[in-house]
């Protein structure tokens, strides 16, 4: 079983997995020890204002909105030693192509990667004028 934590949560999963089974026949144990998952990135500060102006410049009216991810990050270490971490997604995407994610027909417009990076390298000349 491959358990997302909330950041900033640290159950004892094996004891909550045999609670919730309920059955003595099973045994659960973990393979491993992940550690903690640190607490939530901040959703104000530098990084999301700097997202923030740079969406408005390229596409007023858009909203910038956090999400956290269902999949694995490794911003769960860096947050773990205190520093926050963001994972910005500019990379427009229609449905179809969006559900293709991590799959054998993944693919993006050239048109949305290049927006996409445009994206970043204007928020990282904002962050670095601050």
């Amino acid at each position: 079983v491959n358990c997302r934590i909330l950041p900033g949560e640290q159950p004892d999963l094996a004891e909550t997995l045999a609670r919730v089974i309920a059955d003595a026949k099973i045994r659960v144990r973990a393979d491993r020890d992940v550690g903690a998952a640190g607490e939530p990135t901040p959703v104000t500060g530098p990084v999301p204002e700097a997202a923030r102006a740079v969406a408005a410049a390229m596409s007023p009216g858009t909203p910038v909105l956090p999400l956290m991810s269902t999949g694995a990050t490794d911003s769960r270490h860096l947050r773990a030693a205190g520093i926050p971490s963001y994972g910005l997604k500019p990379f427009p995407a229609n449905d179809d192509d969006a559900r293709r994610a991590h799959g054998a027909d993944e693919r993006m417009l050239e048109s949305s990667f290049r927006w996409g990076c445009e994206f970043l390298y204007r928020a990282v000349e904002e962050l670095a004028r601050k």
